[in-house]
């Protein structure tokens, strides 16, 4: 796969299947690389429900590595079906001063501490 490719691409969805999630850190990897040269301001991403703690792991790294590779165009930041944690949640808020729309799935058991997050996280 050639590094940064699509060098017009603003916006990329894609959907992983189960079986391809057993490869999930090749197929990370190499999308992070296919988009590092393109000016992405929506970014969608469907991925199979956990069933690991790595895999847990392998997502939040995605996204912080995607942001950090984009903040300065991310409009819309979508992660589905997949759980993120709290500090990737915080990192998406912090780093996209353009973001306007996000969507994340988040442990129940996590979303009692949103109540604990500061208000200016959301407006800054």
């Amino acid at each position: 796969m050639k590094a940064g490719g699509l060098t017009s691409l603003r916006s990329f969805t894609s959907t992983i299947r189960r079986k391809t999630w057993t490869a999930s850190k090749a197929w990370l990897d190499g999308t992070e690389l296919l988009l590092e040269e393109s000016p992405i301001e929506v970014f969608q991403c469907y991925l199979p429900v956990p069933d690991s703690d790595l895999m847990c792991a392998l997502a939040d790294t995605f996204c912080i590595r995607i942001v950090n590779q984009h903040w300065d165009h991310l409009t819309r930041f979508s992660f589905r079906r997949h759980c993120i944690s709290l500090r990737t949640i915080e990192n998406v808020c912090i780093s996209c001063p353009r973001l306007e729309e996000f969507f994340m799935a988040v442990q129940y058991v996590e979303m009692v501490c949103l109540l604990f997050v500061p208000v200016n996280l959301f407006t800054e």
